[in-house]
């Protein structure tokens, strides 16, 4: 291996925002050699071609045989470098010295691998930006070294704990090469960017988060996405850090169905205050943000008790705060997204709304799923109730 850095991006009708991803790549003020190389699964938009006009090397597969774990091993075989970036396709780098700011992170604090935050596009949509932002807050403003006094206390830590420990995002990640000879990415269908940090902090090794290293990456998609990526995103990382979030192993699928009708009915009530007839594309009205917000301090500090209620208080407590920790949790979303976009139209926060609803009824959903399997498996009503939402995932 050489001193230099491979690039890996998987591709699939990347599209404009994949040329752009490549246009920032050009442009890199980087003192060593840097290989670009595009394993794409079946493209029929231009992708192909605008890789092969960024000089990538390019390795073509069946978009059936496509794997987030085996997909990526296979790439790295062509890798020259001693390190190598896995990248998204949508992923844009923020800075001209974005490979030079990874490169030197990945020098220092004795790590394996580096990953930093992400900004959202300029097209992102309400839900989309709140997203992104909520997530870079959550990572933080400093650097962090994620790693293990000893492999004990993984099994010892709270889901939160072990869930922030594990976080290695290979939207943008960095890694030592001669690392992932020693350890591939784990055959899993996804998650395999935290399957692979468990692993090698277990190990012993290090991991880095480092706010310095920033792409642009957000995604605007429909209810109904939100929803299924919730729901195996809770299924798969409960897998991963056999634990989870909260035991909801006491709900049914007759819970999950009343569950289900009152997000069906909240969804109804903001559609018909904020898309009424000849409203859809006017402000909407402060005094309604008002009513819908809750009052934000009240919320931030109403919501971590309505979910310690929702979560440790049994069946009987968890459908009586149920309502109420989706009203904070939507008055939250449309209280942070109305500061930032103060002329916000009624049409575009009633779809932030169903976006974090579809979010809401994912996680709820993933969660119940998860907190049977780890204690044996789902009965054969939630069987019938969750794994048709499986399908094609």
């Amino acid at each position: 291996m050489t001193e230099g850095i491979s690039i890996i991006i998987p591709t699939l009708n990347g599209g404009q925002r994949f040329k752009k991803c490549l246009a920032a790549i050009r442009e890199q003020r980087y003192d060593h050699h840097v290989q670009l190389i595009v394993i794409d699964s079946g493209s029929a938009d231009g992708t192909l071609e605008a890789a092969e006009r960024a000089g990538a090397r390019l390795l073509k597969i069946k978009q059936e045989v496509f794997h987030h774990s085996r997909t990526r091993n296979e790439a790295l075989r062509s890798a020259l470098h001693d390190k190598v970036v896995f990248l998204t396709q949508d992923a844009i780098p923020d800075s001209a010295n974005w490979l030079e700011i990874m490169s030197n992170s990945l020098e220092r604090d004795n790590v394996v691998a580096a990953y930093g935050r992400h900004r959202p596009h300029d097209d992102a949509d309400l839900f989309a930006w709140f997203e992104t932002k909520s997530d870079s807050q959550f990572l933080g403003e400093d650097v962090l070294i994620q790693s293990l006094d000893s492999p004990d206390s993984f099994w010892e830590m709270p889901y939160n704990r072990a869930d922030r420990l594990t976080r290695c995002d290979n939207v943008c990640a960095i890694y030592r090469r001669e690392r992932l000879d020693q350890t591939p990415f784990p055959d899993v269908a996804f998650g395999e960017d935290m399957a692979w940090a468990k692993e090698v902090i277990l190990q012993g090794l290090k991991i880095k988060y480092d706010p310095a290293i920033q792409v642009r990456h957000s995604h605007n998609r429909s209810p109904d996405y939100r929803f299924r990526r919730a729901l195996i995103a809770n299924i798969v990382s409960a897998e991963i850090l056999q634990r989870v979030r909260e035991d909801l192993s006491f709900l049914s699928a007759r819970d999950l169905d009343r569950a289900e009708r009152i997000l069906q009915a909240k969804r109804a009530r903001l559609a018909r205050r904020l898309t009424g007839k000849g409203g859809a594309q006017q402000p909407a009205p402060a005094a309604l943000i008002s009513i819908l917000c809750r009052m934000p301090r009240v919320i931030n500090a109403l919501t971590p008790m309505f979910e310690r209620l929702t979560f440790t208080g049994g069946r009987k407590q968890w459908l009586f705060t149920f309502p109420r920790v989706v009203d904070a949790k939507i008055g939250y979303v449309l209280n942070t997204v109305k500061k930032e976009v103060p002329r916000a139209t009624n049409q575009e926060l009633f779809s932030c709304a169903e976006q974090m609803i579809g979010s809401i009824k994912g996680t709820l959903y993933g969660s119940v799923a998860a907190s049977y399997r780890l204690q044996g498996g789902l009965s054969a009503e939630l069987r019938d109730t969750i794994e048709p939402l499986l399908e094609g995932i």
